[in-house]
């Protein structure tokens, strides 16, 4: 699974293909785009030179520009709050009241008790910069100029505007007064070095903005008042009021994104300083190790469940934290292959209910592309039909349905440079954290191609069963709507069912789904609910029975639905069926029989005796009801009289299947000897 997951990562690392995988880095985010993100994007162009050009600063209008936009998220570990910023593009969140970011990018707080959140991000990241760009100018060939990407766009930064501001004070003055700024944009006004050198303007600007985004917002009494101490003031008053403007101008939130056009390029296209950032982020989780013939780097922090840290690795009995390497060992490039890859192997390829399958695809000549595509799909619809429509034309499934929602997604998102597949079955719980049940490694298309082949078949043939015998379609018929329907239990029950449901699927995309001896009692379990309670049992009866001979049926027996022979084969179905026949036409005659009886038949024949008196008081309610010479009734009672006579002595009941078989006679047609 781990040699998956790197693979992956080695595809997505790809130079020539950084945009496809670094949506999928650990530590990088796209700009939000969605309907509901209101952000306010600008482009700030960097000449060769690196001068950054605040002058010719534009509003990002390109679609195709925005879905390029990301940001780099430099932690060194998941907990850290100091939010550093040491290269690339920024988005800042301004959150109404106290100037705090939940976007990755702090202003600085000189109020704040602790001194390094007295800085702002940019001045926090210095001293890692400074080892990132050691590390950059130690990759730079001998006809580059000796020095980083980095180290020259961050002094453009750092340059002096005048005596005491720099060109990052400017930005982050205009990540503050984000809002005033947009009103300056809408006012046509070009923002440039000028107008973000002055202060006030731009505090005006945001605190009349805020102002009125209050006074047509709900709650504006409330809301003024706690502001300005006044529910209803007028804007004529307030902006002659330092204090007023200044608290008008820190309540004001929004989202902005700077994006820094290097020359025509993004951050990330920087390969110097991206190398330069992956083996920051390697040196800070993992340390060379050189000792006994091994050679490498071992995690010092954990990064992946297949990987300890040295603090995990104490709970394997007497271990020492010096042999570290013997759990892996990995090369620097592994591991920057890692960072790009984590996320990934936690996403869910399907999900159904708490159900979590996580597939990770596998091939030598794998790219970027082939990974995105897999594991996102299509991302437009026009993509996403013609997808659908080659996967169709390809699939041995002449009806062009779908056969099985997982083994679809698997088989039409895969390119041919996947060969095989890894399988993580998990439990999800309500907190978002996953218990790996079962993993399957180095399942082949082929295989899977076969599975879904085999599934397809039978399936068609239950639901030509169900035509035949109930006259409408059966809709929607998959292993996932199967399993749902049989096994979402009754009562205490239910989480032994869905445990159930994840131990089987894997054995079902593995052939070795060879029996499963809930499927029976959990029927029976189902048909007698709905009895009980159901509006329309007989209906929900006959989907539910051709849900479990479809999940028989797909069991790898030899013959096939052998198991399901074995049980309408037996002596005790055939008890089974005529005391169906006997019941049915006391369903309409007696108001409480369904209820009182049926909806707890298990009870009633537990043991051939329990059977033979429920078969007396059957006959005994025919006879009131003056229906006990029906011809179906009377075959009925013939038939059940042989299986009788035939039995041997002390012989014991399967009541599941006895009870198959009278839910199946009970639930038929009647004959045209019996009236409802």
């Amino acid at each position: 699974m781990l040699d998956t997951v790197l693979e992956i990562g080695r595809a997505l690392r790809d130079p020539d293909n950084r945009e496809k995988g670094l949506i999928h880095h650990r530590y990088v985010e796209r700009c939000p785009m969605g309907e509901d993100d209101d952000v306010l994007r600008l482009r700030i162009p960097v000449t060769e030179d690196f001068e950054i050009d605040l002058d010719g600063m534009k509003v990002i209008q390109d679609e195709r520009l925005m879905e390029k936009l990301f940001y780099l998220k430099y932690k060194m570990s998941d907990a850290s709050s100091m939010t550093k910023y040491v290269f690339g593009d920024i988005y800042f969140t301004q959150v109404k009241g106290d100037g705090k970011s939940p976007g990755y990018y702090r202003l600085p707080n000189p109020e704040s008790g602790a001194a390094m959140f007295r800085k702002g991000s940019f001045d926090r990241g210095s001293e890692d910069a400074s080892e990132i760009i050691a590390r950059e100018q130690s990759l730079l060939s001998d006809d580059s100029d000796g020095k980083s990407t980095i180290a020259k766009f961050r002094s453009a930064l750092e340059s002096s505007v005048d005596s005491s501001l720099r060109t990052v004070d400017l930005l982050e003055r205009l990540l503050k007064y984000q809002a005033g700024v947009r009103s300056l944009i809408d006012q046509g006004k070009t923002v440039g070095r000028q107008i973000l050198q002055d202060k006030s303007l731009l505090r005006f600007e945001t605190a009349k903005r805020t102002f009125g985004e209050v006074e047509a917002g709900r709650y504006s009494k409330s809301r003024f008042r706690g502001l300005l101490d006044e529910p209803e003031p007028e804007w004529d008053n307030v902006k002659q009021s330092e204090q007023a403007v200044e608290a008008l101008a820190n309540y004001a939130s929004g989202n902005i994104f700077l994006h820094f056009d290097l020359a025509g390029e993004h951050w990330y296209e920087q390969e110097s300083a991206m190398q330069a950032i992956d083996q920051q982020f390697v040196s800070k989780f993992a340390e060379r190790f050189k000792k006994g013939g091994y050679e490498g780097a071992v995690l010092q922090k954990y990064l992946y469940k297949a990987m300890s840290s040295p603090e995990s690795s104490l709970q394997i009995p007497n271990f020492d934290s010096g042999n570290q390497h013997r759990i892996r060992l990995f090369s620097e490039d592994e591991l920057m292959n890692l960072f790009y890859a984590i996320n990934m192997a936690k996403q869910a390829k399907f999900r159904s209910s708490d159900v979590k399958v996580v597939v990770l695809p596998r091939g030598e000549d794998m790219s970027a592309d082939d990974v995105t595509r897999f594991m996102q799909s299509a991302k437009s619809l026009e993509e996403a039909e013609e997808q659908e429509e080659e996967f169709r034309a390809d699939a041995t499934n002449e009806s062009g349905q779908h056969i099985d929602d997982l083994l679809d997604s698997i088989l039409a998102d895969a390119t041919k440079d996947i060969v095989e597949f890894d399988l993580v079955f998990s439990e999800a719980d309500s907190r978002g954290q996953d218990a790996d049940l079962v993993e399957l490694s180095g399942v082949s298309r082929s295989f899977l191609q076969r599975v879904r082949e085999r599934i397809g078949r039978i399936r068609r043939s239950v639901e030509a069963e169900y035509r035949g015998a109930v006259g409408r379609e059966l809709e929607d018929l998959t292993i996932y709507r199967a399993f749902r329907a049989l096994l979402s239990g009754v009562g205490q029950d239910q989480p032994r069912y869905q445990r159930h449901l994840y131990r089987m699927l894997p054995k079902i995309y593995t052939e070795t789904y060879y029996q499963d001896p809930l499927l029976l009692p959990s029927l029976v379990d189902q048909a007698e609910k709905e009895v009980r309670d159901g509006d329309f049992p007989k209906a929900t009866f006959n989907r539910l029975n051709h849900y479990f001979r479809f999940l028989t049926r797909i069991q790898n027996t030899k013959p096939e639905g052998k198991h399901l022979m074995q049980i309408t084969e037996s002596r005790d179905y055939q008890l089974g069926r005529p005391l169906g026949v006997m019941a049915r036409p006391l369903r309409w005659r007696i108001k409480s029989f369904e209820k009182n009886y049926i909806g707890n038949l298990r009870r009633r024949i537990a043991t051939i005796d329990d059977l033979i008196e429920f078969k007396n008081e059957i006959e005994e309610m025919l006879v009131r009801q003056e229906v006990a010479q029906m011809t179906s009734v009377d075959e009925a009672r013939q038939e059940l009289a042989e299986h009788f006579d035939s039995m041997k002595e002390n012989a014991r009941l399967d009541k599941n299947r006895c009870a198959l078989g009278f839910f199946e006679s009970y639930f038929e047609p009647y004959g045209e000897d019996e009236d409802e």
